[in-house]
């Protein structure tokens, strides 16, 4: 999905000519299939297919991904936004599958350790495809500028075969040799046991508040996509200088990921938290100084400026994803580790679809399209607008997310 999400942002902007707003609101939709982890982790814990929990979803799953970019790549197939959406949606919702098995049998892994060497474990996770996005990132661009963006999803169709290929080596016993005693006493009460230990857990005080701040942040809008605009549209960025942000930005997620390894594990969460969201602030509304062309004055060129402005930014928001994503692990019960970790992540995922139909929706509403030559006045105001809304959450820190580290707030099982 990273190889090909900025060749889905290009199909949509120049092929189908849809504006800011259109395509800030469509992204949430690609979105959705992320929101419903629990019905994935629901499957892989309880419904095995041909013998096996795991690796039987990660097979299809990784099929299903590749034949929809393949589709993609295909003009003759995917003609229209719809079928457009309808294919990167499939895409979206295999890789989504994908995603709840790898969190399953981390947490799996996880829960049998101390919550240090969870961290270690969640950690060295994010580091792993921290790296996948920093190779895809470097190719993205150029990519675009040598096939064009259908082609990028001809190249990305093959890489899902790589989970096919991996899910060879998952070491998982298939069901059938599991004592028989067991599955007969299981077979009745399995689902029912599922249901109630996820209900006893969600409505654990030491998991309703943080999903509830969590909510409240990932909720807030962006103007992400009106600001591709106008960099695309007014200062006419190429791909491979977009590709080579989002390298940047992939880099920087793995120093945040480091720092956090290193120094910070130990830190209170809500002291983390508070200083992630007060220093954001200021670096939200950087932009502005980009629009305004101040950097220039300063002697700053406006790519070595985006870059910069993108890597802090990106460092700040692993800091304060990492203790989020060790407390959610650290608070999945035994039994039901697939189920809860992936409505815990349904949660922080459909909060993004909202954030994104919220930014969407303030687009339309101050009227920038981010067509050439527009007025650049209701670009700014949207910045400075989502800026002041997405620092409502730090004011809530103290009264939804419980103190200390990650995994010091696990329920009573």
């Amino acid at each position: 999905m990273t190889l090909s999400r900025l060749a889905t942002t290009y199909i949509l902007k120049d092929e189908f000519h849809l504006d800011a707003s259109t395509l800030a609101a469509l992204a949430g939709i690609i979105s959705i299939p992320w929101t419903i982890k629990p019905l994935y982790g629901f499957l892989t814990d309880n419904v095995p297919l041909f013998d096996y929990r795991r690796k039987s979803y990660l097979f299809l799953a990784s099929c299903a991904a590749s034949a929809a970019q393949f589709s993609v790549s295909q003009a003759t197939i995917v003609a229209d936004v719809p079928s457009l959406i309808a294919a990167v949606t499939m895409s979206s919702l295999s890789i989504a599958i994908t995603d709840v098995v790898a969190d399953s049998i981390v947490v799996e892994r996880s829960r049998s350790n101390s919550d240090d060497q969870a961290g270690n474990l969640q950690s060295l996770c994010w580091i792993s495809s921290s790296i996948g996005a920093i190779i895809a990132a470097f190719f993205s661009g150029q990519l675009i500028e040598i096939l064009g963006p259908r082609g990028v999803f001809e190249v990305s169709s093959f890489l899902p075969l790589g989970v096919f290929l991996s899910a060879l080596f998952v070491d998982e016993e298939p069901v059938s040799k599991r004592k028989s005693s067991t599955i007969a006493n299981e077979a009745n009460d399995d689902e029912v046991t599922q249901f109630t230990l996820l209900k006893k857990a969600l409505i654990s005080p030491a998991i309703i508040s943080p999903m509830l701040w969590i909510f409240l942040w990932q909720s807030t809008p962006s103007s992400d996509s009106a600001f591709f605009f106008y960099l695309t549209n007014t200062l006419f960025f190429s791909p491979d200088t977009l590709g080579k942000v989002k390298l940047v930005t992939a880099i920087s997620g793995l120093v945040g990921i480091l720092i956090y390894r290193q120094f910070l594990r130990a830190v209170d969460i809500k002291k983390l938290l508070k200083f992630c969201g007060f220093a954001a602030f200021p670096l939200s509304l950087s932009p502005l100084i980009l629009i305004s062309h101040l950097n220039q004055t300063l002697g700053i060129p406006d790519k070595l400026f985006v870059f910069g402005d993108d890597a802090v930014i990106t460092v700040l928001a692993e800091l304060a994803f990492l203790p989020i994503l060790v407390l959610a692990s650290s608070l999945c019960p035994p039994g039901i580790e697939g189920s809860l970790f992936a409505t815990m992540m349904s949660i922080f995922n459909f909060a993004g679809v909202v954030g994104n139909e919220f930014g969407a929706l303030l687009t339309k509403t101050i009227g920038y399209t981010g067509a050439v030559g527009e007025s650049t006045r209701p670009l700014e105001m949207l910045i400075v607008l989502c800026s002041l809304i997405n620092l409502i959450p730090v004011f809530f820190i103290d009264k939804l997310v419980g103190g200390g580290v990650g995994g010091s707030n696990r329920p009573k099982e």
